[in-house]
Protein backbone atom coordinates (compact mmCIF):
# COMPACT_ATOMS: atom_id res chain seq x y z
CA UNK A 1 0.00 0.00 0.00
CA UNK A 2 1.27 3.52 -0.85
CA UNK A 3 1.78 5.41 1.74
CA UNK A 4 -0.33 8.92 1.27
CA UNK A 5 1.10 12.29 2.60
CA UNK A 6 -0.21 13.22 5.90
CA UNK A 7 -3.08 16.29 5.91
CA UNK A 8 -2.05 17.90 8.48
CA UNK A 9 1.55 18.49 8.67
CA UNK A 10 1.91 22.05 9.57
CA UNK A 11 0.52 20.64 13.21
CA UNK A 12 1.70 17.22 12.93
CA UNK A 13 5.36 17.21 11.84
CA UNK A 14 8.09 17.37 14.03
CA UNK A 15 11.14 16.88 11.97
CA UNK A 16 14.63 17.61 13.07
CA UNK A 17 16.67 20.03 11.76
CA UNK A 18 19.23 18.50 9.87
CA UNK A 19 20.02 21.08 7.40
CA UNK A 20 23.21 22.37 6.47
CA UNK A 21 24.86 26.43 6.92
CA UNK A 22 23.79 26.55 3.50
CA UNK A 23 20.29 26.38 3.91
CA UNK A 24 19.10 22.87 2.77
CA UNK A 25 19.19 19.56 3.54
CA UNK A 26 22.89 17.85 2.16
CA UNK A 27 22.02 16.04 -0.61
CA UNK A 28 23.73 12.78 1.69
CA UNK A 29 21.33 12.88 4.09
CA UNK A 30 17.99 12.97 2.08
CA UNK A 31 19.60 9.39 0.39
CA UNK A 32 19.92 7.72 3.95
CA UNK A 33 15.99 8.46 4.47
CA UNK A 34 13.73 6.20 4.35
CA UNK A 35 10.88 7.06 1.82
CA UNK A 36 8.16 7.92 4.08
CA UNK A 37 10.10 10.39 6.06
CA UNK A 38 11.75 11.70 2.96
CA UNK A 39 7.65 12.08 1.99
CA UNK A 40 6.86 14.26 4.65
CA UNK A 41 9.68 16.07 4.82
CA UNK A 42 9.11 16.62 0.72
CA UNK A 43 5.17 17.62 1.85
CA UNK A 44 6.60 19.94 5.14
CA UNK A 45 8.74 21.65 2.79
CA UNK A 46 5.81 22.81 0.22
CA UNK A 47 3.66 23.35 2.95
CA UNK A 48 6.41 26.16 4.43
CA UNK A 49 7.18 27.58 1.04
CA UNK A 50 3.76 28.20 0.41
CA UNK A 51 3.45 30.17 3.12
CA UNK A 52 6.10 31.77 2.17
CA UNK A 53 5.11 32.97 -0.58
CA UNK A 54 1.83 34.18 0.63
CA UNK A 55 3.33 36.38 3.04
CA UNK A 56 5.95 37.76 0.86
CA UNK A 57 2.68 38.51 -1.57
CA UNK A 58 0.95 39.94 1.22
CA UNK A 59 3.90 42.10 2.38
CA UNK A 60 4.74 43.17 -0.94
CA UNK A 61 0.90 44.83 -1.18
CA UNK A 62 1.79 46.60 1.77
CA UNK A 63 5.04 48.01 0.06
CA UNK A 64 2.89 48.43 -2.97
CA UNK A 65 0.53 50.56 -1.05
CA UNK A 66 3.36 52.73 0.80
CA UNK A 67 6.27 53.16 -2.30
CA UNK A 68 4.32 52.70 -5.37
CA UNK A 69 4.76 50.09 -7.81
CA UNK A 70 7.86 51.51 -9.41
CA UNK A 71 9.35 50.60 -6.03
CA UNK A 72 8.51 47.05 -5.29
CA UNK A 73 8.95 46.12 -9.32
CA UNK A 74 11.95 44.54 -8.72
CA UNK A 75 10.69 42.24 -5.91
CA UNK A 76 7.58 41.12 -7.92
CA UNK A 77 9.77 39.68 -10.40
CA UNK A 78 11.60 37.73 -7.56
CA UNK A 79 8.88 36.75 -5.81
CA UNK A 80 7.96 35.44 -9.66
CA UNK A 81 11.23 33.32 -10.31
CA UNK A 82 10.21 31.71 -6.80
CA UNK A 83 6.80 31.15 -7.72
CA UNK A 84 7.50 29.45 -10.69
CA UNK A 85 10.23 26.78 -8.44
CA UNK A 86 6.78 26.63 -6.29
CA UNK A 87 4.68 25.65 -9.04
CA UNK A 88 6.95 23.01 -10.56
CA UNK A 89 7.58 21.56 -7.13
CA UNK A 90 3.52 21.08 -6.48
CA UNK A 91 2.93 19.28 -10.04
CA UNK A 92 5.48 16.68 -8.84
CA UNK A 93 3.62 16.27 -5.92
CA UNK A 94 0.27 15.99 -7.55
CA UNK A 95 1.78 13.05 -9.97
CA UNK A 96 3.28 11.48 -7.00
CA UNK A 97 -0.37 11.40 -5.02
CA UNK A 98 -1.90 10.20 -8.27
CA UNK A 99 0.66 7.34 -8.53
CA UNK A 100 -0.26 6.68 -4.26
CA UNK A 101 -3.74 6.46 -5.16
CA UNK A 102 -3.83 4.23 -8.06
CA UNK A 103 -1.43 2.15 -6.30
CA UNK A 104 -4.16 2.16 -3.71
CA UNK A 105 -6.91 1.07 -6.15
CA UNK A 106 -4.72 -1.82 -7.46
CA UNK A 107 -3.97 -3.09 -3.93
CA UNK A 108 -7.37 -2.79 -3.07
CA UNK A 109 -8.76 -4.67 -5.98
CA UNK A 110 -5.86 -7.49 -5.47
CA UNK A 111 -8.08 -10.32 -3.86
CA UNK A 112 -6.21 -11.24 -0.06
CA UNK A 113 -7.24 -14.51 -0.22
CA UNK A 114 -5.21 -15.77 -3.46
CA UNK A 115 -1.84 -14.89 -2.67
CA UNK A 116 -0.80 -15.46 -6.50
CA UNK A 117 -3.57 -13.19 -7.09
CA UNK A 118 -2.26 -10.20 -4.99
CA UNK A 119 1.64 -11.02 -5.84
CA UNK A 120 0.54 -9.58 -9.22
CA UNK A 121 0.01 -6.09 -7.52
CA UNK A 122 2.79 -4.07 -8.81
CA UNK A 123 4.01 -0.15 -7.79
CA UNK A 124 3.46 2.48 -10.04
CA UNK A 125 6.54 4.20 -8.64
CA UNK A 126 9.28 2.03 -7.60
CA UNK A 127 11.56 3.49 -4.68
CA UNK A 128 13.93 4.70 -6.79
CA UNK A 129 11.78 6.58 -8.84
CA UNK A 130 9.44 8.20 -5.94
CA UNK A 131 12.88 8.83 -4.07
CA UNK A 132 13.95 11.08 -7.11
CA UNK A 133 10.87 13.18 -7.21
CA UNK A 134 10.49 13.84 -3.79
CA UNK A 135 14.25 14.58 -3.70
CA UNK A 136 13.23 16.81 -6.46
CA UNK A 137 10.69 18.53 -4.93
CA UNK A 138 12.66 19.24 -1.56
CA UNK A 139 15.27 20.76 -4.03
CA UNK A 140 12.64 23.19 -5.83
CA UNK A 141 11.33 24.55 -2.07
CA UNK A 142 14.84 25.12 -1.35
CA UNK A 143 15.37 26.87 -4.53
CA UNK A 144 12.17 29.26 -3.90
CA UNK A 145 13.43 30.15 -0.55
CA UNK A 146 16.87 30.49 -1.47
CA UNK A 147 15.63 32.89 -4.14
CA UNK A 148 13.68 34.92 -1.97
CA UNK A 149 16.11 34.74 1.86
CA UNK A 150 18.95 36.72 -1.03
CA UNK A 151 16.38 39.82 -1.26
CA UNK A 152 15.05 39.53 2.31
CA UNK A 153 17.67 42.56 3.60
CA UNK A 154 17.03 44.93 0.55
CA UNK A 155 12.98 44.45 1.37
CA UNK A 156 13.56 45.46 4.75
CA UNK A 157 15.60 48.41 3.81
CA UNK A 158 13.17 49.18 0.85
CA UNK A 159 10.53 49.68 4.09
CA UNK A 160 12.69 51.44 6.52
CA UNK A 161 10.91 49.20 9.32
CA UNK A 162 12.59 49.90 11.82
CA UNK A 163 12.51 53.48 11.14
CA UNK A 164 9.15 53.58 10.33
CA UNK A 165 7.95 51.65 13.19
CA UNK A 166 5.70 54.40 14.92
CA UNK A 167 3.66 55.01 11.49
CA UNK A 168 2.93 51.40 10.99
CA UNK A 169 1.42 50.87 14.49
CA UNK A 170 -0.34 54.10 14.11
CA UNK A 171 -2.02 53.08 10.77
CA UNK A 172 -3.03 49.60 12.13
CA UNK A 173 -5.29 51.72 14.90
CA UNK A 174 -6.17 54.31 12.34
CA UNK A 175 -7.96 51.82 9.95
CA UNK A 176 -8.72 49.01 12.57
CA UNK A 177 -12.78 50.68 13.48
CA UNK A 178 -13.33 50.70 9.91
CA UNK A 179 -12.61 47.47 9.50
CA UNK A 180 -14.33 46.37 12.81
CA UNK A 181 -17.56 47.97 11.82
CA UNK A 182 -17.51 45.46 8.37
CA UNK A 183 -17.66 42.47 10.90
CA UNK A 184 -21.08 43.30 12.01
CA UNK A 185 -22.23 44.14 8.19
CA UNK A 186 -20.79 40.92 7.10
CA UNK A 187 -22.17 38.86 9.70
CA UNK A 188 -25.65 40.11 8.48
CA UNK A 189 -25.34 39.47 5.24
CA UNK A 190 -24.14 36.03 5.70
CA UNK A 191 -27.56 35.45 8.20
CA UNK A 192 -29.27 36.22 5.17
CA UNK A 193 -27.54 34.10 2.67
CA UNK A 194 -27.94 31.51 5.45
CA UNK A 195 -31.72 32.14 4.88
CA UNK A 196 -31.93 30.92 1.40
CA UNK A 197 -29.17 28.58 0.95
CA UNK A 198 -27.80 25.43 2.30
CA UNK A 199 -24.87 25.50 5.20
CA UNK A 200 -22.51 23.67 2.50
CA UNK A 201 -22.54 26.20 0.32
CA UNK A 202 -21.41 28.72 2.93
CA UNK A 203 -19.05 26.83 4.49
CA UNK A 204 -15.92 28.32 3.15
CA UNK A 205 -16.93 31.72 4.54
CA UNK A 206 -19.57 31.17 7.36
CA UNK A 207 -16.13 31.33 10.17
CA UNK A 208 -15.45 34.42 8.31
CA UNK A 209 -16.46 37.11 11.01
CA UNK A 210 -15.49 35.50 13.93
CA UNK A 211 -12.24 34.74 12.65
CA UNK A 212 -11.67 38.57 11.81
CA UNK A 213 -12.99 39.34 14.94
CA UNK A 214 -10.47 37.13 16.21
CA UNK A 215 -7.39 38.86 14.09
CA UNK A 216 -8.53 42.50 15.27
CA UNK A 217 -8.43 41.18 18.88
CA UNK A 218 -4.60 40.19 17.92
CA UNK A 219 -3.44 43.59 15.99
CA UNK A 220 -4.76 45.71 18.85
CA UNK A 221 -2.72 43.53 21.19
CA UNK A 222 0.02 43.22 18.72
CA UNK A 223 -0.16 47.62 18.71
CA UNK A 224 0.27 47.65 22.15
CA UNK A 225 3.03 45.39 22.63
CA UNK A 226 4.63 47.07 19.97
CA UNK A 227 4.69 50.35 21.92
CA UNK A 228 5.84 49.24 24.79
CA UNK A 229 8.54 47.63 22.78
CA UNK A 230 9.54 50.75 21.51
CA UNK A 231 9.09 52.43 24.79
CA UNK A 232 11.72 49.71 25.96
CA UNK A 233 14.12 50.48 23.07
CA UNK A 234 14.05 46.99 21.67
CA UNK A 235 13.10 47.93 18.15
CA UNK A 236 13.44 44.61 16.52
CA UNK A 237 10.59 42.95 18.67
CA UNK A 238 8.78 46.45 17.99
CA UNK A 239 8.98 45.56 14.24
CA UNK A 240 7.79 42.09 15.05
CA UNK A 241 4.51 43.23 16.24
CA UNK A 242 3.97 45.82 13.61
CA UNK A 243 3.96 43.51 11.22
CA UNK A 244 1.95 40.95 13.13
CA UNK A 245 -0.74 43.76 13.29
CA UNK A 246 -0.05 44.86 9.44
CA UNK A 247 -0.72 41.46 8.64
CA UNK A 248 -3.68 40.48 11.27
CA UNK A 249 -5.64 43.39 10.04
CA UNK A 250 -5.28 42.59 6.06
CA UNK A 251 -6.07 39.13 6.59
CA UNK A 252 -9.09 40.13 8.41
CA UNK A 253 -10.09 42.47 5.39
CA UNK A 254 -9.34 39.41 3.26
CA UNK A 255 -11.59 37.34 5.31
CA UNK A 256 -14.37 40.17 5.45
CA UNK A 257 -13.67 40.73 1.06
CA UNK A 258 -14.37 36.42 0.68
CA UNK A 259 -17.64 36.79 2.43
CA UNK A 260 -18.76 39.82 0.26
CA UNK A 261 -17.52 38.27 -2.75
CA UNK A 262 -19.24 34.57 -2.18
CA UNK A 263 -22.34 36.51 -1.64
CA UNK A 264 -21.88 38.62 -4.95
CA UNK A 265 -21.36 35.53 -6.94
CA UNK A 266 -24.56 33.44 -5.31
CA UNK A 267 -26.75 35.93 -6.40
CA UNK A 268 -25.30 36.16 -9.94
CA UNK A 269 -25.56 32.90 -10.08
CA UNK A 270 -29.24 32.63 -8.88
CA UNK A 271 -29.62 34.93 -11.85
CA UNK A 272 -27.36 32.68 -14.42
CA UNK A 273 -29.91 29.33 -13.33
CA UNK A 274 -32.88 30.14 -15.57
CA UNK A 275 -30.19 30.75 -18.74
CA UNK A 276 -28.76 27.55 -18.46
CA UNK A 277 -31.67 25.39 -17.54
CA UNK A 278 -33.23 26.95 -20.61
CA UNK A 279 -30.21 26.27 -23.10
CA UNK A 280 -30.23 22.65 -21.58
CA UNK A 281 -33.76 22.92 -22.31
CA UNK A 282 -33.45 23.36 -26.38
CA UNK A 283 -30.77 20.92 -26.67
CA UNK A 284 -32.98 17.92 -25.05
CA UNK A 285 -35.49 18.94 -27.62
CA UNK A 286 -32.70 19.04 -30.11
CA UNK A 287 -31.96 15.49 -29.44
CA UNK A 288 -35.32 14.23 -29.17
CA UNK A 289 -34.92 14.88 -33.55
CA UNK A 290 -32.73 12.25 -33.52
CA UNK A 291 -33.14 8.59 -33.67
CA UNK A 292 -30.99 5.57 -33.38
CA UNK A 293 -27.97 7.04 -31.76
CA UNK A 294 -27.70 5.07 -28.32
CA UNK A 295 -25.37 7.69 -27.10
CA UNK A 296 -27.30 10.53 -27.47
CA UNK A 297 -30.27 8.65 -26.29
CA UNK A 298 -28.37 8.24 -22.83
CA UNK A 299 -26.89 11.86 -22.60
CA UNK A 300 -30.60 13.62 -23.33
CA UNK A 301 -32.17 11.07 -20.35
CA UNK A 302 -29.34 12.12 -17.79
CA UNK A 303 -29.83 15.42 -19.62
CA UNK A 304 -33.44 15.50 -18.94
CA UNK A 305 -32.80 13.63 -14.87
CA UNK A 306 -30.31 16.86 -14.23
CA UNK A 307 -33.33 19.03 -15.39
CA UNK A 308 -35.64 17.26 -12.91
CA UNK A 309 -33.05 17.82 -10.03
CA UNK A 310 -32.11 21.42 -10.92
CA UNK A 311 -35.83 22.19 -10.73
CA UNK A 312 -36.91 20.22 -7.60
CA UNK A 313 -33.51 21.35 -5.05
CA UNK A 314 -34.13 25.26 -6.68
CA UNK A 315 -35.78 26.20 -3.74
CA UNK A 316 -33.79 26.21 -1.12
CA UNK A 317 -31.08 24.79 -2.72
CA UNK A 318 -27.27 25.83 -4.08
CA UNK A 319 -27.02 27.69 -7.35
CA UNK A 320 -23.84 26.73 -8.08
CA UNK A 321 -23.96 23.43 -7.51
CA UNK A 322 -26.88 23.73 -10.02
CA UNK A 323 -25.61 25.28 -12.53
CA UNK A 324 -22.44 22.90 -12.20
CA UNK A 325 -25.00 19.79 -12.72
CA UNK A 326 -26.43 21.50 -15.72
CA UNK A 327 -23.25 22.71 -17.25
CA UNK A 328 -21.77 18.76 -17.06
CA UNK A 329 -24.85 17.50 -18.52
CA UNK A 330 -24.93 20.14 -21.44
CA UNK A 331 -21.53 19.06 -22.13
CA UNK A 332 -22.37 15.34 -22.05
CA UNK A 333 -25.04 16.31 -24.76
CA UNK A 334 -23.41 18.32 -27.23
CA UNK A 335 -20.74 15.71 -27.56
CA UNK A 336 -23.23 13.50 -28.24
CA UNK A 337 -24.30 15.63 -30.43
CA UNK A 338 -21.26 16.89 -32.37
CA UNK A 339 -22.10 14.53 -35.62
CA UNK A 340 -25.11 15.99 -36.15
CA UNK A 341 -23.48 19.70 -36.32
CA UNK A 342 -21.29 21.21 -38.28
CA UNK A 343 -17.77 22.28 -37.23
CA UNK A 344 -18.79 25.96 -36.60
CA UNK A 345 -21.81 25.36 -34.38
CA UNK A 346 -19.97 22.67 -32.64
CA UNK A 347 -17.02 25.30 -31.71
CA UNK A 348 -19.43 27.92 -30.87
CA UNK A 349 -20.75 25.73 -28.20
CA UNK A 350 -17.89 24.37 -27.24
CA UNK A 351 -16.21 28.17 -26.66
CA UNK A 352 -20.00 29.45 -25.21
CA UNK A 353 -19.62 26.53 -22.09
CA UNK A 354 -16.10 26.85 -21.67
CA UNK A 355 -16.12 30.65 -20.80
CA UNK A 356 -19.30 29.94 -18.16
CA UNK A 357 -16.93 26.99 -16.98
CA UNK A 358 -13.77 29.22 -16.47
CA UNK A 359 -15.80 31.57 -14.59
CA UNK A 360 -17.19 29.21 -12.31
CA UNK A 361 -13.53 27.62 -11.72
CA UNK A 362 -12.44 31.33 -11.34
CA UNK A 363 -14.90 31.71 -8.29
CA UNK A 364 -13.52 28.22 -6.60
CA UNK A 365 -9.77 28.92 -7.13
CA UNK A 366 -10.39 32.24 -5.12
CA UNK A 367 -12.81 31.53 -2.79
CA UNK A 368 -10.65 28.15 -2.23
CA UNK A 369 -7.44 30.06 -2.27
CA UNK A 370 -8.58 32.76 0.31
CA UNK A 371 -9.92 29.99 3.00
CA UNK A 372 -6.04 28.42 2.26
CA UNK A 373 -4.64 31.95 2.69
CA UNK A 374 -6.81 32.47 5.79
CA UNK A 375 -6.33 29.49 7.31
CA UNK A 376 -2.91 28.60 6.18
CA UNK A 377 -1.74 27.35 9.68
CA UNK A 378 -4.03 24.50 9.68
CA UNK A 379 -4.07 23.23 5.60
CA UNK A 380 -1.51 20.60 4.86
CA UNK A 381 0.01 19.72 1.70
CA UNK A 382 -2.83 17.72 -0.26
CA UNK A 383 -5.68 20.36 -0.22
CA UNK A 384 -2.07 22.72 -1.63
CA UNK A 385 -1.19 20.51 -3.99
CA UNK A 386 -5.24 19.75 -5.04
CA UNK A 387 -5.37 24.11 -5.77
CA UNK A 388 -2.21 24.25 -7.55
CA UNK A 389 -2.75 21.93 -9.86
CA UNK A 390 -6.46 23.31 -10.62
CA UNK A 391 -4.56 26.06 -11.06
CA UNK A 392 -2.22 24.52 -13.70
CA UNK A 393 -5.07 23.05 -15.41
CA UNK A 394 -7.06 26.28 -15.77
CA UNK A 395 -4.06 28.16 -16.93
CA UNK A 396 -3.57 25.57 -19.53
CA UNK A 397 -7.30 25.43 -20.44
CA UNK A 398 -7.19 29.83 -20.91
CA UNK A 399 -4.18 28.57 -23.36
CA UNK A 400 -6.11 25.77 -25.29
CA UNK A 401 -9.35 28.44 -25.70
CA UNK A 402 -8.76 30.15 -29.04
CA UNK A 403 -7.29 27.05 -30.73
CA UNK A 404 -9.27 24.04 -29.31
CA UNK A 405 -12.37 24.74 -27.07
CA UNK A 406 -13.38 21.24 -26.93
CA UNK A 407 -9.89 20.10 -25.20
CA UNK A 408 -10.03 23.30 -23.39
CA UNK A 409 -13.36 22.49 -21.84
CA UNK A 410 -11.99 19.30 -20.76
CA UNK A 411 -8.89 20.85 -18.52
CA UNK A 412 -11.63 23.14 -17.05
CA UNK A 413 -13.41 20.81 -16.09
CA UNK A 414 -11.09 18.41 -14.55
CA UNK A 415 -9.78 21.72 -12.63
CA UNK A 416 -13.04 22.07 -11.41
CA UNK A 417 -12.98 18.57 -9.69
CA UNK A 418 -9.92 19.33 -8.59
CA UNK A 419 -10.73 22.74 -6.62
CA UNK A 420 -13.68 20.65 -5.41
CA UNK A 421 -11.33 18.49 -3.47
CA UNK A 422 -8.89 20.83 -2.78
CA UNK A 423 -11.74 22.71 -0.94
CA UNK A 424 -12.73 20.08 0.96
CA UNK A 425 -9.18 18.68 1.80
CA UNK A 426 -8.82 22.45 3.28
CA UNK A 427 -12.08 22.62 5.12
CA UNK A 428 -11.46 19.39 6.78
CA UNK A 429 -7.72 20.60 7.92
CA UNK A 430 -9.05 23.62 9.17
CA UNK A 431 -12.00 22.28 11.39
CA UNK A 432 -9.42 18.99 12.59
CA UNK A 433 -7.24 21.91 14.12
CA UNK A 434 -9.79 23.68 15.68
CA UNK A 435 -11.30 20.82 17.10
CA UNK A 436 -8.31 19.97 18.77
CA UNK A 437 -7.22 22.86 20.15
CA UNK A 438 -10.72 23.79 21.57
CA UNK A 439 -9.97 20.59 23.10
CA UNK A 440 -6.84 21.49 24.37
CA UNK A 441 -8.54 24.43 25.38
CA UNK A 442 -10.90 22.56 27.77
CA UNK A 443 -8.27 20.74 29.44
CA UNK A 444 -6.43 23.34 30.35
CA UNK A 445 -9.21 25.45 31.16
CA UNK A 446 -6.82 28.57 29.86
CA UNK A 447 -4.80 29.87 26.88
CA UNK A 448 -1.58 31.42 27.91
CA UNK A 449 -1.16 32.67 24.83
CA UNK A 450 -4.50 34.89 24.18
CA UNK A 451 -5.79 35.39 21.58
CA UNK A 452 -2.63 35.25 19.64
CA UNK A 453 -3.20 31.35 19.90
CA UNK A 454 -6.70 32.15 17.60
CA UNK A 455 -6.93 34.29 14.81
CA UNK A 456 -3.05 34.62 13.92
CA UNK A 457 -2.01 31.04 14.52
CA UNK A 458 -4.91 29.62 12.79
CA UNK A 459 -4.06 32.60 9.90
CA UNK A 460 -0.93 31.37 9.87
CA UNK A 461 1.01 34.69 10.84
CA UNK A 462 4.43 33.68 11.97
CA UNK A 463 5.62 34.31 15.49
CA UNK A 464 9.16 34.05 16.32
CA UNK A 465 9.70 32.44 19.81
CA UNK A 466 11.04 35.61 20.75
CA UNK A 467 8.02 37.76 21.07
CA UNK A 468 5.78 34.87 21.81
CA UNK A 469 4.23 36.32 25.05
CA UNK A 470 4.22 33.13 27.17
CA UNK A 471 7.36 31.92 28.01
CA UNK A 472 5.93 27.98 28.17
CA UNK A 473 4.64 27.84 24.97
CA UNK A 474 7.95 30.14 23.73
CA UNK A 475 9.53 26.82 22.19
CA UNK A 476 6.87 25.54 20.34
CA UNK A 477 5.68 28.73 18.50
CA UNK A 478 5.86 28.29 14.73
CA UNK A 479 8.41 30.15 13.22
CA UNK A 480 8.58 31.09 9.51
CA UNK A 481 8.45 33.77 7.26
CA UNK A 482 10.76 36.05 8.42
CA UNK A 483 11.10 37.37 11.82
CA UNK A 484 8.02 38.33 13.83
CA UNK A 485 4.33 38.69 11.53
CA UNK A 486 6.29 37.74 8.97
CA UNK A 487 8.80 39.61 6.07
CA UNK A 488 9.72 39.25 2.41
CA UNK A 489 11.55 35.67 2.35
CA UNK A 490 11.56 31.96 2.29
CA UNK A 491 10.24 31.26 5.00
CA UNK A 492 13.34 30.21 7.35
CA UNK A 493 13.95 31.62 10.59
CA UNK A 494 16.24 34.83 10.26
CA UNK A 495 18.79 33.10 12.60
CA UNK A 496 18.76 29.79 10.49
CA UNK A 497 17.10 30.90 6.98
CA UNK A 498 16.73 27.23 6.38
CA UNK A 499 14.05 24.32 5.80
CA UNK A 500 15.05 21.94 8.35
CA UNK A 501 12.94 22.37 11.14
CA UNK A 502 8.98 22.51 11.62
CA UNK A 503 7.43 22.99 15.10
CA UNK A 504 4.20 21.59 15.98
CA UNK A 505 2.18 24.48 17.98
CA UNK A 506 -1.06 22.65 17.27
CA UNK A 507 -2.23 19.83 19.97
CA UNK A 508 -2.63 16.11 18.34
CA UNK A 509 -6.04 15.52 17.76
CA UNK A 510 -7.91 14.00 20.11
CA UNK A 511 -8.86 10.44 19.10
Amino acid sequence: MALRPPRLLPRLTRLTDRSTAAGGPAPDELADLPVPELDQRASGSLVRIDDALKTCEQELGFARAELGADATRDFELILARAAADVRQAFAIRQELDVAAQAEDTQADGAPGADHHEADEYRPVLGDAERRARLTRVIALCESAADTLDARTRAFDDLRRLQQRTPELLADVVAREPEVTDRVAATRATLERLAGRYPADTLAMVSGNPEQAELLLVNAKAAVSAGRSALEGGQKAVAVAHARGAQNALGQAVMLLDAADATAAHLDRAAGRLDKAIASLTQDVVAARSVEGDFRVTLARTAAQASLKHVEVTREGGDPLAGLQRIAAAEAALDAALAGTRDFTEVAARASALLRDTLGRVDEQLRQTADFVATRRGAVGSPARTRLAEARRLTDAARSLQPIDPAAALGEAQRASKLVQEAARLAREDADAVMIAAEAKHDANGSDENGPITGGMMLGGILLDPKVVRSRRHAATARIGGGFGGGGFGGGRPATLRKLGTVRAWWPTPVK
